[in-house]
């Protein structure tokens, strides 16, 4: 029987849209399933089996007048926002649906829009997956994943080795965060990275281009090489994540990027709630500070002392220990 056809909304951060993939995969068994992503994040659904179109969105309006030229001809069931900001309701008006459905309190039953109330104690992905179950989407879901081919997996490998990290126990680590507030202390990020290197680990720092003074702040503290991977294309930078024994993390998009590609973190968290937002693959695991202050709860905090308060003794023992028991990379 042919199925229906869905369309499913992620349309904000690098993190946000991987998290959505548990949820994409028990859509896609359900439905005819198109994707509206944003056009940064649009890689990292690419050659994902359970989406059959993927539609590139930005918050514009003439982007959203021509996607509504695009989408009004395509008639669905189920119009599912796992993740979007407000802008996203503007092209709902162009739309072709029976229901639509989100997670962020939209609600106009005269346009047939609804939205279930999530539990605020349950992690994101859980949340989604019920919205997804209000839909009558209900299977077994899979784990977050980017799905990389044989060939990009071998252009991660060839990164490396053009870098003499071939062969080497790899720790990757990501000082940086979308928000200040959310970030440990690069040099602390280098000071792990020196005692690690005496492990004979090899270390590089991942991120966005814009991180290079972050970089250079862990190369100078580790008084060792540490190798810059910063800037990389999203599904390179996946390749060469996949190829780490672990990441070392702020609660920021690469965090989620390495265990979609089945690779454990180290993450570091204090303002924000591991319990709801934090790494679940096993393996990982989670170091957290109490909050010192509500500034954080408006993301206004510029000094993160809260971060600064993790010991970086205790971070490195945590780290050794995830070293010496991970024995080997999946291929």
């Amino acid at each position: 029987m042919k199925k229906e056809r869905a369309l499913a909304v992620c349309t904000t951060a690098l993190g946000d849209t991987l998290l959505c993939t548990p949820a994409l995969s028990v859509l896609g068994r359900k439905f005819d399933l198109d994707v509206l992503v944003h056009q940064k994040r649009l890689p990292l659904l690419q050659g994902n089996p359970h989406i059959k179109q993927l539609f590139s969105y930005r918050n514009n309006d003439l982007v959203r007048l021509f996607l509504g030229g695009k989408l009004c001809f395509r008639k669905y069931s189920r119009v599912v926002v796992l993740h979007a900001n407000s802008d996203v309701r503007k092209l709902l008006s162009f739309l072709r649906y029976d229901q639509a459905w989100n997670l962020q309190g939209w609600e106009n039953k005269a346009k047939r829009l609804y939205a279930m109330v999530p539990d605020p104690s349950q992690h994101v992905i859980e949340k989604r997956l019920n919205l997804t179950d209000l839909v009558g989407a209900d299977s077994d879901p899979e784990p977050m994943q980017v799905y990389l081919s044989e060939e990009e997996l071998y252009a991660g490998r060839a990164w490396l080795a053009d870098r003499g990290l071939q062969d080497k126990k790899l720790v990757a680590l990501c000082p940086g965060a979308a928000q200040i507030y959310k970030t440990w202390p690069a040099s602390n990020f280098g000071w792990v990275a020196g005692r690690l290197a005496e492990k004979q680990a090899a270390c590089l720092v991942v991120g966005s281009a814009g991180e290079s003074g972050l970089a250079e702040e862990v190369q100078n503290a580790s008084g060792k090489e540490v190798v810059n991977a910063l800037g990389l294309p999203l599904r390179l930078c996946a390749a060469v994540l996949a190829q780490v024994e672990f990441l070392i993390t702020n609660d920021t998009g690469p965090m989620h990027l390495c265990q979609a590609v089945g690779r454990p973190v180290l993450a570091l968290f204090g303002p924000t709630d591991a319990k709801t937002i934090g790494p679940i693959l096993p393996g990982s695991r989670i170091l957290e500070t109490p909050r010192t202050c509500e500034k954080c709860l408006t993301k206004a905090c510029q000094d993160p002392v809260c971060m600064r308060a993790l010991d970086k003794e205790k971070v490195l023992s945590v780290a050794s220990v995830m070293l010496d028991s991970l024995k080997g990379k999946e291929s």
